[in-house]
């Protein structure tokens, strides 16, 4: 018969790991909401109408396409020549560097691409990033 100490531990050990987990998953997951959700607006702001419908799905798959197909890769590969399995966090700085550093010269519409089309007011000029 099975000591009832053990089996009491072990429970405890289950629901705090469980609800750890729980704590992580709901702070991935407003960590992607945020991300998501100003991800559209910022996306569609970068071309004009006429031509928004292509460039937002040629931009966002062709990117999709090379870092999602090429990261597992890339994160097993520094792993194995790294020789520890925090070594894809370096991939993640890379590309969060990359992305930073392309939105700085990326010209923005700020909303007023219809007024500017159509020769419009003068507050409807284009909106520059920072830098």
């Amino acid at each position: 018969m099975p000591c009832s100490g053990n089996r009491a531990s072990s429970t405890a050990v289950a629901g705090y790991l469980a609800a750890r987990l729980g704590t992580s998953f709901a702070f991935a997951g407003l960590a992607a909401g945020l991300t998501n959700g100003s991800f559209a607006c910022l996306l569609t702001d970068l071309f004009p109408t006429r031509i928004r419908f292509t460039g937002v799905a040629l931009v966002f798959n062709i990117s999709f396409t090379i870092f999602s197909g090429t990261a597992p890769l890339v994160a097993t590969t520094l792993i194995r020549d790294m020789g520890t399995v925090r070594a894809p966090a370096l991939l993640m700085i890379g590309c969060s560097l990359l992305a930073l550093t392309g939105s700085i010269w990326v010209e923005r519409y700020g909303g007023h691409v219809l007024a500017e089309n159509m020769g419009g007011a003068p507050d409807a000029r284009r909106v520059r990033g920072p830098g």
